[in-house]
């Protein structure tokens, strides 16, 4: 069992910033209106930089995930929990610089994690992730919508889309453990813009946002 160092997460989800899904850098700014009070505005900062948080906790414990999993062999399974880091390091981003552009900096606490066998980091993320889709996000969607962020009720389809894909991908994998060991690694190739993941080659835009294919990184 290892320890591993983290930046503090809140304890709802690991993936809260996927409900922003969908939104530029520049709409999550600028869907505050000119009248909004300096408390509300403040309030949508702290919802921001929380979901902030929240992702930016999920690439460094994805990533935990990938090292161990590859030190018990598990190499496919590590391609994945690679593409996962990608994924919420493209929300992270985004989220940080909305933070920005409301006049803020975003603010980070450490914690500590515990990464187990690959086998438990897995059901752990099936559980996390599927809290998130069916109880935090459809929360926070409204929390953010009575902020003013009328983007965010428009994009819990595509997020909870994405959600929904990124679980299938962690069943498959606990499901296929005693068949994963010694595998070869798998490419995902992992939207730029709105963090979208997929395993297929055949597409040639993102089943979420739309954007070409020229704007995927593939992740092994």
């Amino acid at each position: 069992m290892c320890e591993f160092e983290q930046l503090s997460v809140p304890k709802t989800s690991i993936t809260l910033g996927v409900l922003l899904i969908g939104l530029t850098v520049s709409q999550c700014a600028a869907e505050l209106p000119s009248h909004a009070s300096a408390r509300e505005a403040l309030t949508s900062v702290r919802l921001l930089n929380d979901t902030w948080n929240l992702e930016s906790n999920a690439v460094l414990r994805s990533e935990a995930f990938a090292e161990h999993a590859d030190q018990e062999g598990y190499a496919r399974i590590a391609s994945l929990f690679r593409a996962a880091a990608a994924s919420q390091r493209v929300h992270a981003r985004s989220l940080s610089v909305a933070v920005k552009r409301l006049g803020q900096q975003p603010e980070v606490v450490l914690d500590r994690f515990v990464v187990t066998s690959t086998s438990e980091n897995l059901l752990a993320e099936i559980a996390l992730h599927a809290r998130y889709k069916e109880e935090t996000l459809p929360a926070m969607v409204l929390a953010l919508k009575q902020e003013h962020f009328v983007a965010a009720t428009r994009s819990m389809a595509d997020a909870r889309r994405s959600e929904s894909s990124l679980i299938d991908y962690f069943k498959e994998a606990a499901e296929h453990l005693g068949t994963s060991r010694k595998a070869v690694k798998a490419t995902y190739y992992v939207c730029k813009q709105c963090g979208y993941m997929t395993r297929s080659t055949n597409f040639h835009v993102c089943k979420v946002c739309h954007h070409f294919r020229e704007k995927h990184e593939a992740v092994s």
